[in-house]
């Protein structure tokens, strides 16, 4: 038994656990009330159902991983676990650009109030499903089609089994996205906080608290991990030495905005809305 590896993915199997009952809470919250109605709030519907799709996998991955500490055997030894784990990278890459898609959404919402009031439900969430859907797959052909990837028997994570040209692009990838919604988030924030926080009305200063949050934590939880990756990467990237480290990061992420999601949805007093007219900075009460 390799005790580090096994409490790393021990970590990672309780923290999904716990993101699969809050985002699971979060979407029984929606769908309760008059929330799932609002645009505002349809994405962020979405991607709590993809972060309840992401624990139910990681459960089982984490599971799988810490057994094969218990027992010393490859988690790659086994093709099915092999594709499970590509299948799980996808889905992250895939909520990768649904995070950009909720942070593209809030910028509209904020700088062109009146754009996004008259236009928005002409959009339906399926072209944001499809959208998530198609880049999972184009990562997955990118993977195994343009980068030639092929399983390595001894090793327990994506990064360990993929070649630099993959790493390469994800790296890449990321980077984009990440900065990105970094920019726009700052611009969110200085809008928020500096212009709009008077007449905001509650679902507004909401959904752009939740696209705050998820920005800062995706910089924070992406950036030093990184950089950690670049000090120790054949340690890390193996998985051998300290487990599934990154993928155990990222739960704690997910996790953490979950509890925040869940704080500022939680405090909603359903029957005291504010609304906002976008053609006038007037306020009322239903």
């Amino acid at each position: 038994m390799k005790p580090v590896p096994f409490a790393v993915s021990s970590i990672g199997c309780i923290g999904s656990f716990f993101v699969l009952i809050l985002n699971s809470n979060l979407i029984r919250s929606l769908y309760s009330t008059s929330l799932k109605n609002k645009y505002e709030y349809q994405l962020f519907t979405l991607r709590f159902f993809v972060d309840l799709i992401t624990a139910v996998l990681n459960v089982i991955y984490f599971g799988a991983t810490a057994a094969s500490f218990i027992f010393n055997f490859y988690l790659f030894e086994y093709p099915v676990l092999y594709y499970w784990t590509t299948f799980l990278s996808s889905i992250q890459v895939s909520k990768f650009y649904l995070a950009f898609l909720i942070s593209f959404e809030r910028f509209i919402a904020v700088f062109f109030p009146i754009i996004f009031h008259n236009y928005r439900r002409r959009f339906s969430n399926r072209f944001a499903i499809i959208i998530i859907i198609v880049c999972g797959i184009i990562d997955d052909l990118i993977y195994f089609q343009v980068c030639h990837v092929v399983r390595k028997i001894k090793c327990y994570t994506i990064g360990c089994s993929a070649n630099a040209c993959y790493l390469d692009y994800f790296v890449l990838m990321k980077l984009i996205l990440s900065w990105t919604t970094t920019f726009i988030s700052l611009a969110l924030f200085f809008r928020l906080f500096c212009v709009n926080r008077k007449y905001a009305n509650a679902d507004f200063k909401r959904t752009n608290y939740m696209c705050l949050a998820d920005a800062a934590l995706s910089v924070i939880f992406d950036f030093f991990p990184y950089l950690i990756t670049k000090f120790f990467e054949e340690i890390i990237l193996s998985g051998d030495g300290v487990g599934p480290f990154n993928s155990t990061v990222r739960v704690f992420q997910i996790l953490i905005d979950a509890i925040i999601a869940s704080y500022l949805i939680m405090s909603m007093k359903p029957n005291k809305v504010q609304v906002l007219n976008p053609l006038s900075k007037t306020r009322s009460v239903t």
